[in-house]
């Protein structure tokens, strides 16, 4: 007989909406999940005991949960988030010129993500909300947690013209332009 449990659930905004890329950990493991798209999750091979079930997203305060392991058959269960993290932070302007210009001053196509829409998506970081911008691409190797990202600007593929791209963090060059890496 297994001395293992395991642990099914979804995860839900304060409004019953199903939530991607949380984080639910077996606080005191090393075992966790990340929810799917649909807000799924499974935690396998949980040793009996009681725990507790931390689970963190960026848009939401944190919930501890305590549960009771003690056979076979999988708990099941449902997180919902009771409210948002409030974040402030100053504005990030991302131009194409050495310079901050107004969007109207620049002659290539300007691209603003408002704070709303920010909000209004559920994505886990800053690359997967450029994913939306004309022109950008977002290439990431890996799972969703921990994985390396890539940005391929104006190029299909990521072909040899993504790479020529400078980046430059308040004037200084980060790059040389034509190295592939940052």
């Amino acid at each position: 007989m297994s001395e293992n449990g395991s642990i099914k659930g979804k995860v839900l905004d304060p409004n019953g909406l199903a939530i991607p890329n949380v984080n639910i950990q077996v606080e005191n493991t090393g075992l966790g999940a990340a929810s799917n798209s649909d807000g799924s999750f499974t935690i396998r091979s949980i040793p009996h005991g009681n725990y507790t079930l931390v689970a963190t997203h960026l848009r939401f305060e944190p919930i501890n949960i305590q549960v009771i392991i003690s056979d076979n058959n999988p708990i099941d269960i449902t997180i919902q988030f009771k409210r948002e993290r409030i974040i402030s932070m100053d504005e990030i302007v991302v131009t194409a010129t050495r310079s901050e210009k107004r969007p109207e001053k620049v002659p290539q196509p300007v691209v603003h993500i408002s704070r709303s829409e920010i909000e209004r998506r559920y994505q886990y970081n800053v690359g997967e909300m450029l994913d939306f911008v004309p022109g950008v691409r977002l290439i990431r190797a890996g799972a969703t947690v921990g994985a390396d990202y890539g940005i391929s600007i104006r190029s299909l593929n990521g072909g040899s013209s993504s790479d020529k791209t400078l980046v430059l963090i308040d004037g200084r060059p980060i790059n040389n332009g034509w190295d592939v890496h940052l």
